[in-house]
């Protein structure tokens, strides 16, 4: 979807629309995503809690993914944890905070 950030607001915008009513239309159908992500983040850094968790997942999933793609289009945030694990235990037990997901780049 977003392969380098910024992405100028307008066209993150549009992009954001474009996925989203896709995402609608796919949960409409009863088909949940999971695996929205930019093309250049693994899946991991996008992964929902509850996914991450091997939960049960539903249409909010693909929701939490989109965010966190639109907020990498916008100012390049890069997840930072160094391993797929490490990411997903993050994602499972902090409350993140900017500076604990974002590396500067």
């Amino acid at each position: 979807m977003v392969e380098t950030a910024p992405v100028p607001i307008d066209d993150a915008l549009d992009l954001a629309m474009q996925t989203a009513r896709g995402l609608a239309a796919a949960h409409q159908s009863g088909i949940v995503h999971r695996d929205i992500k930019s093309a250049t983040l693994g899946a991991a850094a996008y992964m929902s809690p509850e996914q991450a968790r091997g939960d049960k997942v539903d249409h909010r999933a693909g929701l939490w993914a989109l965010g966190a793609v639109l907020e990498y289009s916008r100012d390049g945030c890069r997840f930072s944890a160094s391993t797929r694990r490490r990411s997903l235990t993050r994602s499972c037990t902090n409350r993140p905070s900017r500076s604990a997901l974002c590396a500067a780049g």
